[in-house]
């Protein structure tokens, strides 16, 4: 690839809350899988934590990574595949029970309506950076791109 190549690399970056990306899952303008896992009880755990990490104002959210596709962000990065349905179980349905958390203990088996406001004010201003690659880059730039985000993430 050429250096010129590099000059067409469109990402931007945008630093958002939970509750703006929870706006973006019920308006439909996030594209990720939501899908049932052949071990279930893992995901709950991850998405749980993932949850939690939301909770604990002391410990950094990751970066999440999108690719713009006709004016929506699609989910490329295989920590946002964890995000995303963990803000939409908890937040949104209400179908996921916190379980297997490694701080927040006391918190296991409750659900998003059952935490103290407290709680609930934590994980909805929980601040997420998301880096959006625009459609107009080159796909083999986004393929690189994608290829090393999700190595650096594993």
């Amino acid at each position: 690839m050429n250096i010129e190549n590099l000059e067409n690399l469109r990402i931007y970056t945008k630093d958002v809350s939970v509750w703006n990306i929870v706006t973006l899952i019920e308006y439909n303008e996030l594209i990720f899988e939501d899908k049932d896992y052949a071990n279930a009880d893992m995901i709950v755990g991850v998405e749980s934590r993932v949850i939690e990490r939301m909770m604990v104002h002391d410990i950094p959210n990751r970066p999440l990574y999108f690719m713009e596709k006709n004016n929506k962000w699609e989910c490329i990065s295989v920590y946002a595949s964890h995000v995303l349905p963990a803000i939409k179980h908890f937040v949104i349905d209400k179908s996921l029970k916190l379980t297997d958390l490694d701080f927040l203990k006391d918190l296991t088996t409750l659900g998003y309506d059952d935490l103290h406001p407290k709680y609930q004010r934590h994980i909805t201003n929980s601040r997420m950076f998301i880096h959006i690659i625009r459609e107009e880059t080159p796909d083999k730039i986004k393929e690189i791109l994608i290829n090393r985000i999700n190595l650096d993430e594993i």
